[in-house]
């Protein structure tokens, strides 16, 4: 669904416990990195209809979402 609103997804993976080296937070499951070609993309993605009609499922399988937004440097 990202690539409908110019997104991909760069990175999915289920770090093992001792592939931290250090951490200050809670050690995630799975680490997901997506990268959108602009906010306004994001955005309508954020809005999708369809997207918003599986937030149950999400919610009930997730904990928590940890969102940063960054730029290239």
């Amino acid at each position: 669904m990202i690539s409908k609103y110019n997104g991909k997804l760069l990175i999915r993976v289920r770090p093992q416990y001792d592939a931290y080296i250090q951490s200050n937070i809670e050690k995630p499951y799975e680490i997901r990195l997506v990268e959108f070609e602009n906010e306004q993309d994001f955005n309508n993605f954020m809005e999708d209809y369809e997207r918003k009609g599986s937030l149950h499922l999400k919610e009930q399988s997730i904990r928590s979402v940890v969102l940063m937004k960054g730029s290239k440097l």
